[in-house]
């Protein structure tokens, strides 16, 4: 993928729920409405985007709306299609950070939701991206079974319909 690009992806049919009131993001749906959760994955690795759309794909109420690779690519994705939900890298090509992701989006983008999905698990940058206001941070290797049950519960799935798929990513493997 050429360098700031993001890729969109072809829209997928929401689901409905009745429920009296389903938490996407940071507003309320009301029953009735559209309840898919848009999220938008940020990740320099091919591999990882493939693996882990193909999770995002299967679990009920979530539409991922794209894919980025880089901080360019990433803040033009996210203001194009103003997601719920940013899924998000710390380490970036060229040297560019996922926390300057991060504060475009809370400065220009104040509902939408940050989950940290990273390898990068120190304790210090874990903190640092939670003052700055993710609402996550996952270890791809050993917390990615909870970076989808947290995303599940934003859409009322129970954890157990989204767990076959998220506990195993096949991160590398083919489909």
């Amino acid at each position: 993928m050429a360098c700031g690009r993001a890729r969109e992806l072809s829209p997928v049919t929401p689901a409905r729920r009745n429920a009296h009131t389903l938490v996407v993001g940071r507003e309320e749906r009301p029953e009735g409405k559209d309840t898919m959760l848009k999220i938008a994955l940020v990740d320099d690795s091919p591999v990882i985007q493939r693996s882990v759309s193909r999770v995002l794909r299967a679990m009920p109420g979530v539409e991922l709306v794209g894919m980025a690779e880089d901080l360019a690519g990433a803040l033009r994705l996210i203001d194009d299609h103003e997601p719920d939900l940013v899924l998000l890298d710390v380490n970036l090509p060229r040297g560019e950070k996922g926390i300057d992701v991060l504060h475009h989006v809370m400065q220009a983008h104040p509902k939408t939701q940050v989950i940290v999905l990273t390898n990068a698990v120190s304790p210090t940058l874990r903190r640092s991206y939670l003052d700055a206001g993710a609402r996550g941070y996952f270890d791809k290797a050993s917390e990615f079974g909870l970076a989808c049950a947290w995303i599940a519960s934003r859409v009322g799935v129970p954890a157990a319909t989204s767990s076959s798929a998220a506990s195993s990513p096949s991160f590398g493997q083919s489909p």
